[in-house]
């Protein structure tokens, strides 16, 4: 719905596909990679109720949350 800032990647308001491979995230629009950044898993008390993006003031992603799940990925930058 809105842009966002994946390490020093500008992202548009758009549809992207997240992958996180360890501690290494890519994002995709359709089959280009248009960021990459490194984070670390961190278990939460309870279960996400739904899938989130966590900006921050300036846009920046600092968190994804999963539907269901205690583990959020947090990103480095």
């Amino acid at each position: 719905n809105q842009s966002a800032k994946v390490g020093s990647a500008k992202l548009d308001a758009g549809e992207y596909r997240l992958s996180i491979d360890g501690t290494k995230a890519t994002v995709q629009k359709g089959k280009t990679v248009v960021a990459q950044s490194e984070g670390r898993w961190e278990d939460r008390d309870t279960k996400s109720n739904y899938d989130a993006v966590l900006l921050n003031d300036a846009g920046q992603v600092q968190e994804v949350r999963f539907a269901g799940q205690k583990k959020v990925f947090i990103f480095s930058e």
